[in-house]
């Protein structure tokens, strides 16, 4: 209950915060929500992480039964919050898990994860697993169909935590990498682990390809982790954010005092 003073009764009265729409999304396993995000039109979209069988997708989703360890879910919820448009797995034999998601105007989805999955349905760029855990981005359209899937990894441990988009549709995904040999590098892995960014560029024709314009790592000697992305609409420059335990003597890449 509320317990009010007095006020206008002639005028709307509001209560802050108000709660628009609430809900359960889930199955009989372990479910776990990641990241959202939202369209033009006020659809959200959830990402995350699920080991349940059960968990809810729709006829005609990308993925409707569960393959492995654990799938990654991604589910489009109506603006009014009375309906799912879609729900689906995606995800191989292994453990996959979804930690970002980024949705541009027209309601494509685009999700970053990792995944131990050396069948993770894979359409183009580096569509073979590299070892002991690649990062992954796809893309699924405003239905749920798929529209691209791709590995990014090297030879060790590859994490990916981040994702954005820019005004082209390409996807930047921010990660932390063991890998000294990450596909695409235009410069040399630092230490122990670095944070890295791709840029991934989509091909329309023939479609579910992509290609990787570069993938930049940023570390000293010690251990450095990429967390969180944005990109400059203007200049399409990626902005990331993150941990390091290297220091100067380390070599941390410093361009300036701050």
């Amino acid at each position: 209950t509320f317990d009010l003073g007095e006020y206008d009764s002639s005028r709307e009265l509001v209560i802050d915060p108000l709660i628009n729409i609430a809900g359960y999304i889930g199955g009989s396993g372990d479910d776990l929500g990641a990241a959202v995000g939202v369209d033009a039109d006020g659809n959200a979209y959830i990402t995350g992480t699920t080991t349940s069988v059960n968990f809810p997708t729709n006829d005609g989703a990308l993925q409707t039964t569960f393959h492995g360890i654990s799938d990654v879910f991604v589910t489009k919820v109506n603006a009014a919050g009375t309906s799912l448009v879609y729900s689906t797995y995606v995800g191989g034999t292994g453990a996959d898990s979804a930690q970002a998601i980024a949705v541009d105007a027209a309601g494509h989805a685009t999700v970053a994860g990792d995944t131990t999955s050396t069948d993770f349905p894979t359409t183009g760029g580096q569509e073979n697993y590299a070892g002991n855990g690649d990062a992954f981005v796809f893309r699924l359209a405003p239905d749920g169909d798929g529209v691209f899937a791709t590995f990014i990894g090297g030879s060790d441990s590859d994490i990916a935590n981040g994702v954005a988009l820019d005004g082209a549709g390409n996807a930047y995904v921010v990660d932390w990498t063991a890998s000294n040999n990450l596909p695409a590098a235009v410069n040399s892995f630092g230490g122990q682990a670095d944070a890295f960014v791709t840029k991934v560029e989509p091909s329309e024709v023939p479609p579910g390809q992509v290609g990787f314009t570069y993938t930049r790592y940023v570390g000293g000697a010690d251990f450095d982790v990429g967390f969180g992305i944005a990109v400059d609409p203007t200049t399409n420059e990626a902005v990331i954010i993150g941990d390091t335990f290297s220091n100067n003597a380390s070599n941390f890449p410093l361009l300036g005092a701050i």
